[in-house]
C-alpha cells in the first residue's frame, strides 16, 4: 500500500510539474508574440516639446531599437538582440555596450492602451511601456507595398507646381 501510495503522488507530481512547465513556455512565446513587432511607449505626448521614451523590436531580423524623441527632436540607439523565454540580451553596436533584460509583455488595460511591457535590468529607456491595437509593425515587404501604394497615389511633379 505504501509503494503504490509514493507511486501515485509521483506520477501527480511529476504530471503537475509537466503542466507548469508547458503553461510556462506557452506565456513566454505569447509575451515574445506580443513583444516583436509593435511600437511601444512610455506615454502618450502632451505636446509638441514632450519627449517620449519608445521601444521596438523586430522578428523579421532581430533588431531593436530605443528611442528618446519629440515631434522637434529626438535620438535613438539601435541594437542586436537575442531573446529566449522572458529574458533577452542585446548587443549595441555603436557603443559596444551589453546587457541583458527581462521583460513581459501582455494584454491590459491601462492608461487608454491594450498592451502593457515592464522591462527590468537594463540601462536604457524605461521600465514600463504600452501600445495599442493597430501599432503593430509590418515586415519589409508589407512596408515596401505600403510606400509604393502612396507613392502612386501622390500627385505628379506637374500637378505639384500647380
Amino acid at each position: 500500500m505504501r509503494m503504490k501510495t509514493w507511486l501515485m503522488l509521483g506520477v501527480l507530481g511529476a504530471v503537475g510539474v509537466a503542466g507548469w512547465k508547458f503553461h510556462a513556455s506557452e506565456s513566454e512565446a505569447t509575451d515574445g508574440k506580443i513583444l516583436r513587432d509593435r511600437i511601444w511607449i512610455d506615454h502618450m505626448p502632451r505636446s509638441q516639446r514632450d519627449m517620449i521614451e519608445a521601444f521596438a523590436v523586430l522578428s523579421e531580423q532581430p533588431v531593436g531599437v530605443y528611442n528618446k524623441a519629440s515631434m522637434w527632436a529626438g535620438s535613438f540607439e539601435g541594437f542586436r538582440y537575442e531573446a529566449s523565454g522572458g529574458e533577452m540580451r542585446m548587443l549595441f553596436p555603436q557603443s559596444g555596450a551589453r546587457e541583458q533584460v527581462r521583460f513581459k509583455a501582455r494584454r491590459c488595460n491601462d492608461r487608454g492602451m491594450d498592451f502593457c511591457l515592464d522591462i527590468t535590468g537594463g540601462k536604457h529607456g524605461v521600465e514600463h511601456y504600452y501600445s495599442r491595437e493597430g501599432w503593430e509593425i509590418g515586415s519589409v515587404d508589407d512596408e515596401v507595398t505600403r510606400l509604393r501604394a502612396l507613392e502612386a497615389a501622390a500627385p505628379g511633379d506637374d500637378d505639384a507646381a500647380r
